[in-house]
């Protein structure tokens, strides 16, 4: 017997896909289902072997991110020391005391057998100022008996702040030596004396001495070394 069903797609009844399932064979079943499985594993391994090349990626792009920081660091301290330096340059370009003036000055100033070996800045130790306590303390006692010191101590000037210790003298001192048949004594003192009568040093130092002199022998040739201290004006000190 044939049935037909003249009722529209739209009213017809649908059936289930387990029935539509059902109705295969296993073994098509089973096709199937080991078909979904391979895809989906090599989908899973596409996704993994996309994580791997982009962590990889990764990797790279911060290690290279680490060495342009490194670099970076390296510019930032060289900068540093180049603006140190500038600094520097800025510092000596504007003080009022220039070097190239004082070796012109030097130049000029030399004489005949004398020659310098070298020149430097040097800070003078103060001479230690015993203060009226402790004076009185060391001459207090005389023959065995203890005097008193006689009315109150003075009091410190208003030039000299109470506390503050003598301010230190900077001297620029020159080494060299002088060769003359018996005149050496006499070619350092000229020499000393040029110096004085310079106009750069009579603006610049107040006060030039002969510090040491010293006699040594260079193959039979008697040779006299000398230190000269010129001492800065205080208004000059710090240039």
């Amino acid at each position: 017997m044939i049935e037909i069903n003249l009722l529209p797609e739209d009213f017809r009844k649908k059936e289930p896909a387990s029935a539509w399932l059902a109705g295969l064979p296993a073994v098509k079943t089973a096709k199937i289902a080991v078909a979904v499985f391979l895809v989906c594993q090599a989908l899973l391994a596409v996704s993994v072997f996309a994580l791997g090349l982009q962590a990889a990626w990764n990797g790279r792009l911060v290690a290279r991110l680490g060495e342009a920081n490194r670099e970076t660091g390296v510019q930032k301290a060289g900068m540093k020391a180049m603006d140190a330096r500038l600094k520097e340059i800025r510092s000596l370009t504007a003080r009022n005391f220039y070097w190239t003036s004082l070796l012109d000055a030097l130049s000029s100033s030399m004489t005949q057998g004398v020659w310098l070996r070298t020149l430097s800045v040097v800070d003078e130790k103060p001479a230690t100022q015993k203060t009226p306590a402790k004076a009185a303390k060391q001459t207090g006692k005389t023959d065995g008996k203890e005097k008193k010191p006689a009315g109150k101590a003075p009091k410190p000037s208003k030039e000299t702040k109470p506390g503050a210790g003598p301010e230190k003298k900077r001297s620029l001192k020159l080494e060299g030596s002088v060769v003359g048949p018996g005149q050496e004594t006499a070619f350092v003192g000229k020499f000393l004396k040029e110096l004085k009568n310079n106009a750069f040093f009579a603006g610049v130092f107040s006060d030039i001495e002969l510090s040491d002199m010293n006699q040594r022998k260079i193959k039979e040739v008697d040779v006299y070394d000398f230190t000269l201290l010129c001492r800065f004006k205080p208004e000059k000190a710090d240039a």
